[in-house]
């Protein structure tokens, strides 16, 4: 398998490149970010903004801002989204049963 590309000169590397319409454009590749990580925590839960922002008690203006890159979480903020991650259950109901103890009083 290894050997028809092996095989290739660096120009027909570079045409078949070309002709992928798949293959990232280089020159845009270099100013690439990563996917929030809020975001790849919705996207993963398969939840709208509105929802995680209410579901796990975040300004929904707070997420926008952060999946746009406009603001960084703080160091809380990015270990609460790491919480929710790795049990995103668990913590929904702590902040649903917080608000309702909240509320009560």
């Amino acid at each position: 398998m290894w050997r028809k590309f092996d095989a290739l000169t660096d120009e027909e590397v570079e045409q078949q490149r070309r002709e992928d319409p798949d293959a990232p454009d280089p020159d845009k590749a270099s100013r690439m970010r990563p996917v929030a990580l809020s975001r790849r925590i919705r996207f993963r839960l398969g939840m709208s903004q509105a929802t995680f922002a209410e579901t796990y008690a975040l300004s929904l203006q707070t997420l926008k801002r952060w999946e746009r890159y406009e603001h960084e979480p703080s160091k809380a903020h990015t270990a609460y989204l790491y919480a929710i991650d790795a049990m995103p259950e668990a913590v929904a109901k702590a902040v649903a049963d917080g608000l309702a103890k909240q509320k009560a009083s």
